[in-house]
């Protein structure tokens, strides 16, 4: 995935732009929403990941999307 220096994470705002503040390509569209999909237990088509344009239309998506199926127990 791309870098990103520390002085532009401290300038991250909604409306901060993926592609344009960012530099993000296909490819970290892609690993970023993995990232997304294991750190919040969400799943993320590929098109939608490629839809994201701002750090808010993440946000959006996160606060609706379903979660994704829990693994089966070895438990039960």
């Amino acid at each position: 995935a791309a870098a990103v220096s520390p002085m532009i994470l401290a300038t991250l705002s909604p409306s901060t732009s993926l592609v344009h503040d960012l530099n993000f390509d296909f490819l970290d569209a892609q690993e970023f929403a993995l990232i997304l999909e294991s750190e919040f237990c969400v799943e993320i088509p590929v098109s939608v990941a490629l839809s994201f344009s701002t750090v808010d239309s993440i946000v959006d998506h996160l606060l609706y999307a379903p979660l994704a199926p829990l693994p089966p127990s070895r438990f039960a």
